[in-house]
């Protein structure tokens, strides 16, 4: 049974990132958006971009939704950006591997590019390859953590540690 759903209306938050964008003095603004994307939104894209206060160079970006595919993609788009600028991308295009490709080829975020995601869920916030495949210290840092844990409950004081971390990181939102 095909049951009816509502497609979200992106026109809106593109124009308003782009509006945004233009404030902030960007002259070049790529829409990134899958190629399986069912909502015809580059002609408006183009026309809000020509619109924009400031003259505007807008482009659309179309890429897989096979995540290995994106990756590729997004490395050969961050391999060309000079200069100032900008990023939109619309839901399915994860938001955190635009960031990653660009700050792993050294490109200062966000101050000579910036991304803005549009729709974006939580799990589309992601990077790639995943952080548990990063070389992060889990050792160390689960032997720091063990250790301020057998002191606090040994002696009932925390040791001062050298770098604090903020609530907001370890503290699920409310």
């Amino acid at each position: 049974v095909c049951l009816q759903f509502i497609h979200s209306d992106v026109i809106g938050a593109i124009r308003h990132a782009i509006c945004m964008l233009a404030r902030r003095g960007f002259p070049r603004i790529s829409l990134v958006i899958t190629e399986k994307s069912s909502q015809p939104i580059e002609d408006d894209f183009y026309r809000i971009c020509s619109e924009a206060p400031r003259p505007i160079e807008g482009e659309v970006v179309r890429i897989s939704e096979d995540l290995q595919e994106q990756h590729l993609a997004v490395k050969r788009l961050a391999a060309r950006i000079t200069g100032r600028y900008a990023l939109v991308a619309n839901s399915p295009v994860p938001a955190g591997l635009l960031l990653m490709s660009l700050m792993k080829r050294g490109v200062d975020v966000p101050g000579q590019v910036e991304v803005i995601a549009i729709n974006a869920l939580p799990v589309e916030i992601r990077t790639f390859p995943l952080i548990t495949h990063y070389p992060y210290p889990l050792e160390r840092f689960s032997k720091a953590v063990c250790q301020a844990a057998m002191r606090y409950f040994e002696q009932g004081a925390l040791p001062p540690l050298r770098k604090l971390i903020p609530l907001q990181m370890v503290a699920p939102p409310r």
